[in-house]
């Protein structure tokens, strides 16, 4: 007669046959592949809702590209939404006052961003303008001397904010009009000026020695979509390596 092995444990017993093969797991094995299981698809729907996140915030940003532009001589009531707006004004850039941004690159050359504040006209707020940008010259870490426009100035532009991603290694961060990196603080600190918390991105610059600064963000929803692939392969990688490993040859054991 054939006997039927079995054990106090449901999930160790056959749940079932196909050909000459049956399914028989064993509990802790199951519980440990469950909860691994578990953690990978839920890796793989959190990129998906990434990639959700970030279709929202890339049709935000075109739908912006649209809106009028915003002229800041009006009051300003939160100037960090004005990011990726169109912005316009017109004002006096403060000479003495502009910087250069080092180890900034541009079509694979490193070289500077060129910072200036503009004094808006009417309004008597302050407004930092990335003028562009512009390579470094022979006498580096020396700055260029660009020509900053006198008189009254329209300025039109992207507004943008400071990264505030960087890593210093040295306390000189600063070394008169050359800076390692920029901050709002900074600039209250060194220039002693109080500026409105967004960066124009002047597009209309006629300067021929700077070129536009452009940020087009990266949303990376290729990235997600391609990591959210991969978790769930490994979710189902795991599922056949856990069918594989516990199917077995049935054998007959007979008795007299």
């Amino acid at each position: 007669m054939v006997e039927s092995k079995s054990s106090f444990c449901p999930l160790a017993t056959r749940l079932m046959e196909f050909g000459p093969y049956e399914f028989r797991p064993r509990f802790i094995p199951t519980l440990a592949t469950l909860c691994v299981m578990i953690i990978t698809f839920s890796a793989g729907r959190w990129q998906l809702n990434r990639v959700a996140e970030k279709e929202g915030l890339q049709s935000l940003f075109e739908q912006t590209q649209q809106l009028p532009a915003v002229n800041l001589a009006q009051p300003i009531v939160n100037a960090t939404t004005l990011r990726y707006r169109v912005l316009v004004t017109d004002g006096q850039f403060l000479p003495d006052k502009q910087i250069y941004i080092d180890n900034r690159e541009h079509e694979g050359r490193a070289g500077y961003h060129v910072i200036a504040p503009l004094a808006i006209t009417g309004s008597g707020a302050v407004v930092l303008v990335n003028r562009g940008w512009v390579e470094r010259g022979r006498n580096y870490p020396v700055a260029p001397d660009v020509e900053v426009p006198s008189g009254r100035v329209q300025v039109l532009g992207t507004g943008a904010l400071p990264s505030m991603k960087f890593l210093e290694l040295s306390d000189q961060a600063i070394a008169g009009k050359v800076w390692q990196n920029l901050t709002f603080e900074r600039v209250s600190a060194a220039l002693g000026l109080k500026v409105l918390p967004i960066i124009v991105l002047q597009q209309n610059n006629k300067t021929g020695a700077l070129s536009p600064v452009v940020e087009q963000p990266d949303f990376k929803i290729g990235v997600h979509r391609g990591y959210a692939f991969q978790w769930f392969a490994l979710t189902a990688t795991l599922l056949v390596i856990y069918v594989v490993v516990n199917s077995k040859r049935k054998t007959a054991h007979l008795s007299n």
